[in-house]
C-alpha cells in the first residue's frame, strides 16, 4: 500500500492535470478491486460495499489504514 501511494503521489506531482480525473479513476479502480477480491476469495459481492467508502485523501494518506483504531 505504501509503495502504491508513493507512486501515485509522484505520478500526480509529475502530471498535475491528472488530478481532475482522480474521482473517476478511484470509482473504476474500486470496482476492479472488488471484482478481483470476489474472484480470489469466493466471497459474495454483498460482502463488499457497492461504492468506495474511502475519500481520496484517505486513499492517498500514507498513515491511513483500513480498520485502524482511531
Amino acid at each position: 500500500m505504501r509503495e502504491q501511494r508513493r507512486r501515485i503521489k509522484e505520478h500526480l506531482e509529475e502530471n498535475p492535470s491528472l488530478k481532475s480525473y482522480l474521482s473517476e479513476v478511484v470509482i473504476s479502480a474500486y470496482q476492479d478491486g472488488v471484482d478481483l477480491a470476489i474472484q480470489e476469495t469466493n466471497l459474495p459481492d454483498t460482502t463488499f460495499p457497492s461504492e468506495n467508502p474511502y475519500s481520496i485523501s484517505q486513499i492517498l494518506d500514507p498513515a491511513f489504514l483500513v480498520n485502524q483504531e482511531e
